[in-house]
């Protein structure tokens, strides 16, 4: 049975600090906690600071249930009020004090963490010997607040943080892959009708399992595009569309800002424009990606009508939507997987060469 206490009811000067880390800062993000030590009972208190990272997310696995029969040393949660602010648990013996030690590991118990991962879309990053302990013949989890939402992978560099070990990392970008992105495709034009569908149909062709809600925003268009983006909005309801209805164009930067502030309905936005064609798996690499304020640009493969540049790859697949060869793009764009998967390979080799070397000195 886990109680609640109130932290108020604590008498910390009775016990032994063995952690003060309460006012950590790493690269302006908080990672203050701190833990005490009651040695008569052998029960650990570890307190949060409320601007904690990983505040929320052991808040959200808690009412979740995530460490049922996973942690049961954890005796006591700690409230300043009706926030949860830290937890109890018991004190027992390490697993193993080496972090490499996962052969340790039981694979009992890491099946029922993978179990309970995938029941609760949360996963516990830092499963190393050193964080799991022996209670009354059990093993227990402790550092309970190493949790994130399947959906916040990418957000673990920016709290310091790698999942650990290797098995557990492949096991949930497995589940992150079966998880679509929900992302809005933000698309101004003016008289561009042609490109309007040609981009539409590469969307809905290669936009995978993703959830893609394309908004259009027409510049007072006379081509019929407004028409068009009408009959769209009534067959299918991921397409949204807004007019400018004139008489003087607005250009597209604001028509960028009028489609992200009123129109798109997901959080992550991306600049598509009209004469853009999708390539399979584009939006899969996004997603692997894509993190709180971090910015995504994805390579652009174009004919050679402008200047080279490190952010595209000049390469004449046709200028007009008549003239696009969507075949030898998918040809090319073999060609670029087998390279890189060879440069890869090489990468690899070469260092395992330096490691073979480095184990006969």
């Amino acid at each position: 049975m886990v109680s609640k206490i109130q932290l108020n009811d604590i008498d910390f000067d009775a016990y032994e600090c063995i952690k003060d880390k309460y006012d950590r800062m790493v690269d302006g993000v908080s990672h203050g906690r701190s833990i005490y030590y009651d040695s008569t009972s052998g029960l650990y208190y570890k307190i949060f600071h409320p601007d904690y990272c990983r505040i929320d997310n052991f808040r959200k696995a808690i009412e979740a249930k995530f460490f049922d029969g996973l942690a049961p040393a954890l005796t006591g949660l700690i409230y300043d009020s009706d926030n949860l602010m830290g937890y109890v648990t018991k004190a027992g013996p390490l697993l193993s004090a080496n972090e490499f030690d996962y052969h340790l590991i039981p694979q009992d118990f890491f099946r029922i963490l993978k179990n309970r991962i995938k029941e609760c879309g949360m996963f516990f990053y830092d499963l190393v010997p050193h964080n799991i302990i022996r209670i009354d013949g059990n093993l227990s989890l402790i550092d309970l607040e190493s949790v994130y939402d399947l959906e916040e992978y990418n957000t673990l560099p920016e709290h310091n943080a790698i999942t650990k070990p290797a098995e557990l990392d492949a096991y949930i970008r497995e589940l992150r892959r079966a998880i679509p992105m929900k992302i809005s495709l933000i698309q101004p034009g003016r008289n561009n009708l042609k490109y309007l569908k040609w981009s539409y149909d590469s969307i809905r062709k290669n936009q995978g399992n993703h959830e893609v809600e394309i908004c259009v925003a027409d510049d007072f268009s006379n081509d019929g595009t407004w028409e068009w983006c009408q009959d769209m909005m009534d067959a299918d309801s991921n397409f949204k569309a807004i007019r400018n209805e004139g008489p003087i164009r607005v250009g597209h930067t604001i028509l960028y800002d009028r489609l992200v502030n009123e129109v798109a309905s997901h959080d992550i936005c991306m600049i598509y424009h009209a004469d853009m064609y999708l390539c399979p798996n584009a939006l899969d690499h996004v997603k692997e990606l894509i993190s709180p304020k971090r910015i995504v640009s994805l390579t652009r493969i174009e004919p050679p009508l402008h200047p080279p540049g490190p952010e595209k790859i000049l390469q004449d697949f046709g200028i007009e939507p008549e003239e696009f060869n969507e075949d030898a793009l998918f040809a090319y764009l073999q060609q670029l997987i087998l390279k890189e998967s060879l440069r890869r390979l090489k990468v690899y080799l070469l260092h395992g060469h330096f490691i073979k070397r480095i184990f006969k000195r």
